[in-house]
């Protein structure tokens, strides 16, 4: 699963024919809606398809939306709760995020697991724990979903690169995960 912080131009058919339709909608019926819907959609050979809509972000997709956000985080909620139109700024970074599963995650998940040093790991790569757990020095699996691994970079294959790195300084056979996270948006960029 690829989740892309961009919106490349034929991405604007999932506003056009899903998410546009949807506000219209809850318009015309009379909802009042304050707060985030998050759409999980896929793009299948046809056309996107909805598989869920939610009243919360997404994960792990807000780990790498939120991390090129410049505008108060706070500050935007209370603009969103009083009904002001929030004022949004963005870096121009690009961001890939790759979600780390314990081993064994479609039968038995192993815990206790212990993963690769951490704190190898430069100190702007961003960690989103999950399934974690620390012992001693250690940080252990503690569940399916373990750690989420964010980076920034000057365009998708800097921040994909930079990713794997830090992937390939932590892995461990207590985990698995996907090197091929960003591949389909470079092809469709490149």
């Amino acid at each position: 699963m690829d989740n892309w912080p961009c919106l490349l131009d034929n991405c604007m058919a999932f506003v056009k024919t899903i998410l546009q339709p949807t506000a219209d909608g809850m318009v015309s019926e009379g909802f009042t809606f304050t707060g985030v819907l998050y759409a999980g959609l896929i793009l299948t050979t046809a056309d996107p398809k909805v598989i869920e809509f939610n009243c919360r972000f997404g994960d792990p997709e807000t780990q790498v939306v939120l991390p090129r956000m410049e505008s108060d985080f706070v500050q935007t909620v209370l603009d969103v709760l009083d009904g002001k139109q929030p004022k949004l700024a963005w870096n121009e970074k690009t961001a890939v995020g790759v979600v780390l599963a314990s081993s064994g995650i479609r039968a038995a998940t192993k815990k206790a697991g212990k993963l690769g040093d951490l704190a190898a790991l430069p100190e702007y790569a961003l960690l989103f724990h999950a399934g974690t757990k620390k012992s001693g020095t250690d940080w252990l699996t503690n569940g399916g979903r373990v750690l989420l691994v964010t980076r920034l970079g000057d365009d998708l294959r800097s921040a994909r690169d930079a990713v794997n790195n830090d992937l390939d300084r932590i892995k461990t056979d207590a985990v698995f995960f996907r090197k091929d996270i960003g591949h389909h948006a470079l092809e469709a960029t490149e």
